[in-house]
């Protein structure tokens, strides 16, 4: 597609958005982890850059490991590249 996924809107709001509108309601805190985390700052969540850039969702996903935050965790990788 060549555009940032998570910034498609949809009836005027974008993807991340309606994720993170759901997120926020299901859980304690909602973290959003992105290679391009100035992409991201404005929203109502905790942003944090890729530990390991470059390697997809795997790579968001370390960050967890460094930095354990609750005794669970659920990862959803909902914007992914195709």
């Amino acid at each position: 597609m060549g555009e940032n996924k998570a910034l498609i809107r949809i009836d005027g709001i974008t993807i991340i958005d309606r994720i993170l509108a759901l997120f926020n309601r299901l859980f304690e805190e909602t973290i959003v982890v992105s290679s391009e985390k100035k992409m991201f700052i404005h929203l109502d969540a905790r942003v944090y850059t890729d530990l390991l850039p470059d390697q997809g969702v795997l790579g968001g996903c370390t960050l967890d490991s460094f930095f354990p935050l609750f005794s669970i965790l659920s990862v959803s990788p909902v914007i992914c590249p195709s």
